[in-house]
């Protein structure tokens, strides 16, 4: 557009033309004036535009770096926890694997016969309540409990698990 307006500036300066096509010139040359105003304002509101959208880029940006930086440090304290649920859990395993080589073959297959069935396979006797189902055992069970040897399996009438006697059995 400004290479127009200079080309028929020079045309309206020059020379050699008529007034009726001066006229036409003049109108161009105002038509060219008006809309290049229009461009010019479309541009300005363009360039406001793209700095709104440059600040919200420049904010999203540093969300999503922040973002990144508590992603990592959650994701470092996941694998800590993780590590000290595995060798928590080795050492648990290791202490069931010494337990288990103690105890008679009768009670361990009976042991993991219910827990293959229920999940649960043994629970204390507390206060008279089995702590797998959490249901109190009445006079009858009780009154067969106390006279059971110590060394004999005995099962909650209610669960099915094997029930493990302590002096807190309340028998």
């Amino acid at each position: 557009m400004r290479a127009r307006t200079e080309r028929d500036n020079a045309l309206l300066a020059g020379s050699g033309i008529g007034a009726k096509q001066a006229t036409e010139v003049a109108h161009e040359l105002d038509t060219l004036a008006r809309r290049q105003g229009v461009l010019e304002d479309e541009q300005l509101e363009v360039m406001e535009q793209r700095e709104a959208l440059d600040a919200h880029l420049d904010h999203a940006r540093a969300t999503l770096d922040a973002a990144e930086k508590e992603l990592t440090a959650v994701t470092e304290r996941r694998d800590a926890a993780l590590l000290d649920i595995d060798s928590g859990e080795a050492g648990r395993h290791r202490a069931r694997d010494e337990v288990v080589a103690t105890l008679p073959a009768e009670l361990l297959a009976a042991y993991e016969r219910r827990r293959a069935q229920q999940g649960t396979g043994a629970a204390l006797l507390q206060a008279r309540r089995c702590q797998a189902c959490r249901l109190e055992l009445d006079r009858t069970a009780l009154s067969e409990l106390r006279v059971a040897a110590p060394d004999e399996i005995v099962h909650c009438e209610e669960c099915g698990v094997i029930l493990v006697r302590t002096p807190e059995s309340g028998l």
